[in-house]
């Protein structure tokens, strides 16, 4: 661009100049050349004179260009350094102007005033010198607007380097993993809050390196484990928290919100125990403290009752766990279990010993019970040597002392005796005990 615009400055100058050296000027250089002329001067001379008299005119003419387009050239390369050194639109407009005024006011040196065949230079009018700053106004445009493109382009470049470098960036971020940056959490993440006493409760946090979990349970109780599960025996509302320290250096690093646990209430069974001394067989009447939606007496004997106030009768002595169960409208269970002790066994109140000699008194042998009883038994009595010696199945045949299989009076001694019975649940019973016979 800069070598278009230095071509375009010489062409217009050289375009400018004029050569008002007419035909009068060559008569009257004629005409001087034959007055100066003399008589004998052969053809020979005349031509070398003319000859000369051409060489010299076009010297003269060769100078007279030369000087004149000597300025024109020099401006040409000046405005083309100006060029390169303008930075902005009003330089380049100054330093344009400046040029063309100096070549529009030149001083013609000592020689070309003694010069006789000088052309003379044209002033430029104003027309013309506003026409070579438009001009150069417009090359100055058009460099600038192809410096601008070119620092567009530049920019242009550099912005899509940009973008690649920040989609490298982008792509690598998300090709490598994120780095996940443990926060300290205190969350209590629980599994029922509204339970009935004695039932199981889940409690657990977020696992977490390096750290200690502290757990107020409500109650009384603590935990340091991060997994719990806990139970609550008394109804009410218990409010559990988490606290989270560092196991380095004991600093606290989270705190959690409280959380409720609703323990609802649970039916009372709790009950009382009366013995029955006036019974014939061993028997309890039991009896619950507080009205229950339901009932359920386990006599831990293989026997059970739903009745509210149930008597119970123990044909064997021993320890006896008794327990009543009820589940009220909440859904909440409670059982509650006594030890029952019954110091004698039943055995159908049979006597331990008898005299069968004849006098009357206490000559037969038979549980008491069975006379008071309308049921079906069998009685069978064994003998240590002898084995079964006596069967009845009649309350009116009792045992007499005698071997019922020879008909012989049993001697002194303890004699095994066994009753076999339906009750009057139709459940079969069966009854042992020893009987001493005396003479």
């Amino acid at each position: 661009m800069k070598n278009d615009f230095l071509d375009d400055i010489i062409k217009d100058k050289l375009n400018q100049q004029q050569y008002d050296f007419t035909e009068a000027d060559w008569s009257s250089f004629e005409h001087k050349l034959t007055q100066t002329k003399t008589p004998g001067a052969n053809g020979s001379t005349l031509k070398w004179l003319g000859g000369a008299a051409a060489i010299a005119v076009i010297t003269v003419g060769s100078i007279v260009w030369l000087s004149h387009n000597s300025s024109s050239i020099a401006t040409a390369f000046k405005a083309q350094n100006v060029a390169e050194e303008v930075n902005s639109t009003d330089d380049l407009e100054k330093k344009v102007i400046t040029s063309v005024e100096e070549n529009r006011f030149h001083e013609p040196t000592q020689t070309d005033k003694d010069d006789t065949f000088k052309t003379p230079t044209k002033t430029p009018s104003k027309e013309k010198v506003d026409n070579e700053i438009s001009s150069n106004q417009n090359i100055e445009q058009d460099f600038n607007s192809n410096s601008s493109n070119s620092s567009s382009d530049n920019t242009a470049n550099e912005d899509n380097q940009l973008t690649e470098i920040n989609s490298d960036k982008k792509l690598n971020t998300q090709n490598d993993k994120p780095i996940e940056v443990a926060v300290p959490s205190a969350v209590i993440l629980a599994g029922n809050v509204e339970v009935c006493p004695g039932e199981e409760v889940s409690l657990e946090t977020i696992e977490q390196p390096d750290v200690i979990y502290a757990w107020n349970l409500g109650d009384g109780t603590y935990s340091n484990e991060r997994v719990i599960s806990h139970q609550y025996n008394a109804s009410g509302k218990y409010f559990v928290s988490l606290i989270v320290t560092s196991s380095k250096d004991r600093s606290v690093l989270s705190k959690s919100k409280e959380i409720v646990i609703d323990v609802l209430e649970a039916p009372n069974t709790t009950f009382e125990v009366d013995y029955l001394d006036n019974e014939v067989i061993p028997s309890i009447r039991l009896s619950s403290l507080e009205p229950l939606a339901n009932y359920h007496w386990d006599f831990a004997d293989g026997t059970s009752s739903e009745e509210i106030s149930p008597i119970k009768n123990f044909k064997k002595k021993g320890y006896y766990n008794i327990s009543l169960s009820s589940t009220n409208l909440n859904g909440c269970s409670s059982k509650t279990t006594k030890k029952v002790t019954i110091k004698e066994d039943y055995n159908l109140l049979a006597p331990n010993s008898f005299t069968p000699n004849g006098d009357g008194i206490n000559d037969f042998f038979i549980p008491e019970a069975l006379k008071t009883m309308d049921t079906e038994f069998t009685m069978t009595i064994y003998s240590q040597s002898h084995g079964l010696i006596f069967e009845s199945k009649n309350i009116n045949q009792q045992w007499d002392g005698r071997n019922q299989q020879n008909g012989e009076n049993c001697s002194e001694g303890t004699y095994i005796w066994v009753v076999s019975l339906v009750n009057s649940e139709g459940k079969s019973e069966q009854y042992k005990g020893a009987v001493l016979l005396l003479k």
